[in-house]
């Protein structure tokens, strides 16, 4: 999948999830947001020499960007004996390669910051983003016809779609749009009943939107199929 249709779905689906929350909790969504969005890019670190048809531009030059933590997480894998592929939508592709990869960033972000000295708290919601956007990179790939092995090395069950993906949008079949664009009017929804309604609980709104994100993606498989 492209690299604006991973960040589009995985924003838009965030944002549903945050919405009743992101007035009363502006800077801590909004971290949660660009977390989000750096890991809806993430797994595909994997394919910085990649041209294949499905690259956008971003994601190139982000994978280059990310290379060290490739490396890291290669070098984890290597220390727990488990072999690593690095082609594209392999080891990096995994539950398990974006779990350490997360892991890497999340270390080498904080440490900069501390070293700098200006580390705080709020760097946790940003963290949580990245992973939560590495999993949605994750289901949103294996909605695609080449899907992947999201399990590896445990399983080699392979999920996969029927969505197209093109670096030309004729040859794309559009759903990723559609995918994207209903979560986001969803939220915009909730965020405007949240302020035009007076006295609505919005700690019980934030479990059913949450309750809502989660299940979006077997949705989303089901329909690709």
């Amino acid at each position: 999948m492209r690299g604006d249709d991973h960040i589009g779905i995985s924003l838009g689906v965030a944002f549903l999830i945050i919405s009743p929350i992101l007035i009363s909790q502006p800077v801590i969504s909004v971290l949660f947001l660009i977390g989000v969005i750096i890991g809806s890019l993430l797994p595909d670190a994997d394919a910085s020499d990649s041209k294949m048809y499905y690259m956008s531009e971003i994601v190139l030059a982000f994978a280059l960007l990310m290379k060290p933590i490739v490396y890291l997480t290669r070098s984890v894998y290597k220390l727990l004996h488990i072999h690593y592929d690095s082609r594209h939508r392999k080891s990096l592709h995994t539950i398990l390669g974006i779990t350490i990869s997360v892991i890497m960033l999340s270390l080498l972000i904080n440490i900069v910051v501390l070293l700098i000295g200006l580390w705080t708290p709020l760097l946790i919601p940003l963290c949580i983003g990245l992973y939560v956007g590495s999993i949605f990179h994750l289901i949103e790939d294996c909605c695609t016809k080449s899907g992947l092995s999201p399990l590896l090395p445990f399983s080699d069950r392979h999920f996969s779609g029927k969505i197209i993906t093109s670096s030309r949008r004729n040859f794309c079949n559009g759903r990723p749009d559609l995918y994207a664009k209903i979560p986001l009017i969803l939220g915009g929804g909730v965020l405007i009943t949240g302020v035009l309604v007076e006295g609505l609980d919005m700690n019980m709104v934030f479990c059913v939107t949450v309750l809502l994100g989660i299940l979006i993606w077997p949705v989303m498989y089901c329909v690709s199929r």
